[in-house]
This record gives C-alpha cells, sequence and structure tokens, in this order.
C-alpha cells in the first residue's frame, strides 16, 4: 500500500502555515485516524472511536508479512493488563511538553469514547493536545491513555521498520521507551509516536520543514513518567 506515511502529514502540510494551534480533535482526528482503520482491518472488525466528530489515533504502516523484529525492553513500569482506573484529560494535559524556546498554544483535554463495533460496549479514555511554535513553524503534540483501548495501541505494537525513496520508519527510543520515528519525503515531515507503559500514546507530528531535532526534542519533553 505504500509507506505507512498517514493523512496526518499531508493534511498538516495544507494546514500548518494557515493554522499555528489547533484543537484537540483536530489534532487527534489527523494524527490518528487511520490507526483504527488498520487495527479493524487487519483484525477483523477490533474496534474503532465513535465521536462526533470522529476522534481516532494515527495510522502506522502495515507490516511485510516476512518481516520481523528483534525484542525491546521498556522501562520498569506496570503493564496495562488491569491497569485499574484510567488516566484524566487533566493528568494527560499535565504531561505535555513545556519545551525551551517554543512557543505554546492553549492545550486542550477531553475524555473520548471508543465503541466495540461487535459487542456495541462502549469504553471511555482520556487524551490530551497542544501546538507548539518555533520560528513559525508548528508541531503539534498528542497524548491518549490507550489503557482500556488495546485497538488504540495494537498497530505499533505490530509495525516493523520500512524504508523507500518516499520516506522511512524506524525504531527508536524516547526516554528509555519504545518509539517510531517517521519521515515523509513528499510532504518533508518528520513525526515521532511513543508508546509508554503499553498504554500512553504520544505523538508529535512537526509541520512541513520543521527539523527532527525540534521533534525528537519535543518528544524527550513529554513528561511520560510523571503519569506512569
Amino acid at each position: 500500500m505504500g509507506l505507512f506515511l498517514s493523512q496526518s502529514a499531508r493534511k498538516l502540510k495544507e494546514y500548518a502555515a494557515d493554522r499555528p494551534c489547533m484543537s484537540f480533535r483536530t489534532i487527534i482526528t489527523l494524527l490518528f485516524l487511520s490507526m483504527i482503520v488498520v487495527a479493524c482491518s487487519g483484525n477483523g472488525g477490533t474496534g474503532n472511536v465513535v465521536r462526533e466528530p470522529t476522534v481516532e489515533p494515527s495510522t502506522p504502516p502495515t507490516p511485510p508479512a516476512q518481516e520481523t523484529l528483534p525484542p525491546t525492553t521498556q522501562p520498569d513500569v506496570p503493564a496495562a493488563q488491569g491497569c485499574g482506573t484510567p488516566l484524566t484529560p487533566a493528568q494527560l494535559e499535565a504531561a505535555l511538553p513545556a519545551s525551551a524556546g517554543f512557543t505554546a498554544g492553549t492545550p486542550d483535554a477531553n475524555t473520548l469514547t471508543w465503541t466495540n463495533p461487535s459487542t456495541g460496549a462502549s469504553t471511555t479514555y482520556s487524551g490530551a493536545s497542544v501546538a507548539l511554535t518555533k520560528n513559525d513553524r508548528a508541531l503539534f503534540v498528542s497524548l491518549v491513555d490507550s489503557c482500556d483501548v488495546p485497538a488504540l495501541r495494537d498497530p505499533w505494537t505490530a509495525a516493523v521498520m520500512q524504508e523507500t525513496d518516499s520516506g522511512y520508519l524506524k525504531r527508536t527510543m524516547i526516554n528509555g521507551y519504545d518509539a517510531w520515528e517517521q519521515y515523509d519525503k513528499a510532504s518533508s515531515t518528520y513525526s515521532i509516536t511513543v508508546v509508554a507503559g503499553n498504554r500512553l500514546i504520544a505523538n508529535v507530528q512537526g509541520a512541513p520543514d520543521v527539523p527532527l531535532a525540534d521533534v525528537q526534542t519535543v518528544a524527550k519533553d513529554i513528561k511520560l513518567s510523571a503519569v506512569l
């Protein structure tokens, strides 16, 4: 299906110049829209997010069947199995980054609803987001607690490293947590997605021509350990 690049990179290219700050719903829609679609299509309809408007996570690439990845490690934090009370929007908002040299917009935080299409059962989860600017270029940060909604993080668990003429997806580490770094040559955008403690999904999406170093700096400034 081509390389992994989600609709978020292309939409950011269209909107970043006119919209340096985005609401939580817009960021989650752009960054997380196709992630649930991949989860559903690959797992026989494991789930999607239902909201007015729909709020769904971003898509990692479809992994080639022949590729495998070496095992990775996570910091010594509890797994999400039976993780108890989900984090609140306020807790996630407090974990958003305040990076030196960047100007932060107004953060947004909400409780969202995921509905299993097979059973009709609904589960709530929390999310928060903020837009940062530097040198008139924007970075968009979102943080979601997927504790009770494994379908949000499963595609990242199954992702594999890829590289083509269009860009790449490669595994990295951010503050000791598993992360994925993406580059889209066509839109000249970088993004980093961190999966922490088998529950938190943090995404930093740079607008066109934002340097990778800035995306990495902001990703490292997300206070994940403070809420795990």
